[in-house]
């Protein structure tokens, strides 16, 4: 005797081969007849059973893509969709407006 059966498969979730398991935090699932895909470099996504990843945020870090990113330390920046945080030169400070960067300076010049 021969016994069929299907999975019903949900996005966030792929089949492991008899089960639907959802997609663990670090990858997301956007296809459900397609395996999980990591996260990109910049990206990240904490939660399981997912279907995108999020876009790390400026002044933070995603080197661990399953966990919310964390702050960059005194003296480093970054940039929306950096994966790591950046030394930030002779006491530079960022400030960020809308889609654009500004980079202040002060102390003594950089270049003479």
């Amino acid at each position: 005797m021969i016994v069929s059966y299907s999975i019903k498969l949900q996005t966030g979730e792929y089949s492991n081969g008899t089960h639907c398991v959802p997609c663990l935090a670090g990858y997301r699932c956007p296809d459900p007849s397609g395996g999980p895909q990591q996260c990109a470099d910049g990206y990240y996504q904490d939660l399981e059973g997912q279907v995108t990843c999020n876009q790390c945020p400026a002044g933070q870090h995603c080197l661990d893509k399953a966990v919310l990113p964390t702050d960059c330390t005194g003296g480093y920046f970054s940039l929306a969709g950096d994966m790591e945080c950046r030394v930030s030169y002779n006491g530079g400070l960022l400030s960020v407006w809308s889609d654009y960067i500004q980079v202040a300076f002060w102390g003594e010049c950089m270049f003479q």
